[in-house]
């Protein structure tokens, strides 16, 4: 440890308090904020607080008639379920809170800044010792005894202060760095969404021959591109499960949405395959999720991953004579596609299409040297774009 620095117990730092008992009965549609674990756990990450509770401003007025009610520079720390989340209470701000769900850490100032043990506190060494020390027959929970043991690594006062105003600078940074991120997708995403735009209405390459009247057609084609159903471009049906004793398995939390991939097959007995796992896949495959099909959960079926057992809850899109697959890959994640399947959602908690919805849609389908032509390009400007991204961050 650096010289000046010392281990000292939690207690010897801060007054461990929690609160007067406070009823269900006591709760009001409006008045003084009343904070539950869950709801202290969502202010230390900045969300904002749904359903809120109230008690009335004469019963606040009651419950901290001593000053017990938390004060500027307070910690407050989840002590129930979701433990030690960390809210340090700004100036100004009146609530009160759950007793034994929350407790409140009084810093005494003149030997610990409350930003550097809020710092502290939120590390893995801290975290490690509110798992280990924890106690409860059903749900974890910290008890102010146990909170009180928990050893700290103290610096100097003033280097606390040090430390905690450059750990807010890098957190500013930090904010900075996902906001820039946040932008970056936002402009990558509309220049995919266009390309795609421009490649499916046949707009993105230079065409030798003259385009169809729109007629009753979802928009105008080339006149050698044509309107299918996708009964008749998607080809056969998946083949059933092999007899392997182990099984790669997606589901739709396999695939990452943001770049439209398989990334985590999980790997399992096929004794122990969900009921969902129903059909193998193979190279050349597109999966598209029929449950919230505008999540964009797609994927194409690289060699790597034939073999594979996908869950039902895919539309499985095979090649076919009038169809490649990485067309079909990009074909499947046209705004037309999406936004127009996306209208067909059927259900409340978890709204979904069907095999048959996806197979009598209507998809624009070019000659298969055009595809050839469409995926050449496509797959340059999606790999630059996914480079950018990569190189940015």
């Amino acid at each position: 440890m650096p010289e000046g620095w010392a281990w000292c117990r939690l207690s010897s730092l801060v007054a461990i308090g929690s609160a007067k008992r406070v009823l269900q009965k006591d709760w009001r549609p409006s008045g003084i904020p009343f904070y539950r674990a869950r709801e202290v756990a969502r202010l230390a990450a900045q969300e904002e607080i749904e359903q809120p509770l109230f008690i009335s401003e004469e019963q606040y007025a009651r419950l901290t008639i001593d000053d017990s009610g938390p004060q500027a520079g307070d910690l407050m720390v989840s002590a129930v379920g979701t433990l030690g989340k960390i809210y340090l209470v700004p100036e100004g701000q009146r609530f009160y809170y759950k007793d034994a769900s929350v407790i409140r850490l009084s810093a005494w100032q003149k030997r610990v800044s409350s930003e550097y043990l809020k710092i502290y506190l939120e590390s893995d060494y801290a975290r490690c010792q509110m798992i280990q020390h924890s106690q409860g027959s059903t749900v974890d929970t910290i008890s102010i005894s146990a909170a009180g043991r928990y050893l700290i690594a103290l610096p100097p006062l003033r280097e606390q202060r040090a430390i905690a105003a450059r750990y807010a600078e890098i957190l500013i940074r930090i904010q900075e760095l996902e906001q820039a991120k946040k932008r970056l997708l936002q402009a990558t995403n509309k220049i995919k969404v266009r390309l795609l735009d421009l490649a499916m209405t046949g707009n993105l390459l230079p065409q030798e021959v003259k385009r169809q009247q729109q007629g009753n057609w979802p928009f105008s084609l080339p006149e050698d591109w044509n309107w299918y159903r996708g009964s008749r471009c998607f080809g056969k049906k998946a083949k059933k499960n092999s007899s392997s004793p182990t099984i790669r398995y997606i589901d739709i939390d396999a695939i990452d949405n943001q770049v439209c991939q398989v990334t985590l097959p999980k790997k399992m007995p096929a004794t122990q395959a969900p009921k969902r796992a129903r059909h193998t896949v193979q190279e050349g495959n597109v999966l598209f999720s029929l449950v919230r099909p505008y999540l964009k959960n797609i994927a194409y079926i690289s060699a790597d991953l034939e073999g594979c057992v996908a869950s039902n809850a895919f539309f499985i899109c095979h090649p076919s004579s009038v169809l490649l697959g990485r067309y079909a890959y990009y074909l499947m994640q046209s705004s037309y596609v999406v936004s127009g399947l996306n209208q067909l959602m059927r259900g409340d908690s978890s709204p979904a299409i069907n095999q048959a919805d996806v197979e009598a849609w209507l998809y624009p389908i070019p000659p298969i040297s055009e595809q050839q032509r469409l995926v050449q390009i496509l797959d340059q400007n999606f790999d630059q774009i996914e480079k950018l991204e990569k190189n940015f961050f």
